[in-house]
């Protein structure tokens, strides 16, 4: 008998942070979204997002994506998007291995400073 595996959206969400250079550049919603407007760090006035607007993804931490419409940037559900179908399925996605941890940028030893010596 063969073990069937059972694959939940939340390990999907807790992959898709972690394979970044596989998302597409956009997603399309699937169903209304409200959208935050900001001014800086302060929300200003939310508007509603039809389905099928196109938004670009800039980030996704677990449930959410950071979206741009505009010059605007807002949280918005993964869930709401069609990303999952865009990568092929949640087997896909999750079959994906990790993207390599980002390496530490080497940083050269600095050389002191040399003084000149005072002309007297």
């Amino acid at each position: 008998m063969s073990q069937i595996e059972i694959i939940t959206l939340a390990d999907v969400f807790r992959k898709l942070p972690k394979i970044r250079s596989r998302w597409p550049q956009e997603a399309i919603l699937k169903a209304k979204c409200h959208f935050n407007l900001r001014d800086g760090e302060k929300v200003v006035g939310i508007i509603e997002l039809d389905a099928g607007t196109r938004v670009t993804i800039l980030d996704i931490k677990l449930q959410h994506m950071v979206v741009r419409i505009g010059a605007t940037e807002s949280p918005l559900p993964v869930i709401k998007t069609d990303i999952i179908e865009r990568m092929g399925g949640a087997a896909k996605i999750l079959g994906y291995p990790d993207d390599p941890s980002p390496k530490p940028e080497k940083s050269e030893p600095t050389a002191a400073p040399t003084v000149a010596p005072a002309n007297a």
